[in-house]
């Protein structure tokens, strides 16, 4: 019996690896969409500004989960890098979709990416998949992005997961955080009160596969039902390293001053729990972020 092929895009990225390994581990034939031939992975071509994509990837395919999309913290959010960052997820998006509903045939499941920017500043609102879009880039790049996949197929199942701040040892905004609290410098950003919704890496790549084995469609919030401020996850990464944080929170203006309109990714709150993966019993590991922190750091 031949393994069940999965075609992922942005494979190459911290959820990328992770997931690759985890799918490979579980009995998956794992295909990568890349601009380069690159890694341990089967490997085609595609370029989303050029509109080519090699649709030989797609041959006995089971499911696509597409992750590719320009890193929203690489640099200040210039008109030019905002451009970018939404045109490669729309770009991406659209021409993964519009491939997909021109297959003989087609995969059974997709699964696109989004995430919690999707709701914007919303204070200590508690926010679901039921929960009305925000304001600002973040949401705006979000709803077209969410957009973009909205003519696939209807026979296919789809689910697309909006995804919080993810908690791994090997990238992502965890070891920035860590860095300035290892040397005694650790303090909370901004008021300090501002909602943070994560989720461990384990938990998140678990959800990918739990959603395809169950059949789960629709929108998935991919957080940790724990949200925390920020001062108090400034505080848990200080208890789990054994450091104390006794330096007062950074003020916002001087994180807009280095950070420009960027600052919304540290300074914005919500708190966005995932009623749907609760609702379908997934089985959390790291529920608790003391319990997640002490894994990753510990």
């Amino acid at each position: 019996m031949k393994q069940k092929r999965i075609v992922i895009t942005g494979g190459s990225g911290l959820i990328g690896r992770h997931l690759s390994a985890h799918l490979r581990d579980r009995g998956f034939e794992v295909i990568h969409l890349s601009r380069r031939q690159s890694g341990p992975y089967e490997t085609y071509l595609w370029n989303p500004e050029k509109n080519e994509i090699d649709v030989a990837a797609f041959g006995r395919c089971y499911a696509v989960i597409h992750l590719a999309g320009e890193s929203i913290a690489d640099g200040r959010w210039t008109d030019e890098r905002k451009k970018l960052i939404l045109e490669s997820r729309v770009q991406g998006t659209r021409l993964i979709t519009g491939t997909i509903n021109s297959l003989k045939q087609k995969p059974e499941h997709v699964i696109f990416t989004s995430a919690i920017g999707y709701y914007g500043d919303r204070d200590t609102e508690t926010l679901t998949e039921e929960s009305t879009p925000g304001k600002g880039f973040l949401a705006e790049t979000c709803i077209a992005w969410e957009k973009a996949s909205s003519d696939l197929h209807e026979k296919i199942h789809k689910t697309t997961i909006r995804i919080g701040m993810v908690l791994a040892p090997d990238g992502g905004a965890l070891p920035k955080m860590t860095q300035p609290v290892s040397f005694f410098f650790g303090a909370p950003l901004g008021s300090g009160e501002q909602m943070v919704s994560w989720i461990h890496i384990d938990d998140l790549i678990s959800m990918f596969s739990f959603i395809l084995e169950k059949g789960i469609c629709g929108i998935c919030n991919a957080t940790a039902p724990d949200p925390v401020s920020n001062a108090d996850f400034t505080k848990e990464i200080g208890l789990v390293l054994k450091r104390p944080v006794i330096l007062p929170p950074v003020p916002e203006f001087v994180l807009r001053m280095l950070l420009g309109e960027m600052a919304d990714l540290v300074c914005f709150s919500s708190k966005v729990l995932p009623k749907k993966m609760e609702a379908s019993s997934f089985p959390f590991q790291f529920p608790g972020l003391n319990g997640a922190l002490s894994d990753i750091l510990g």
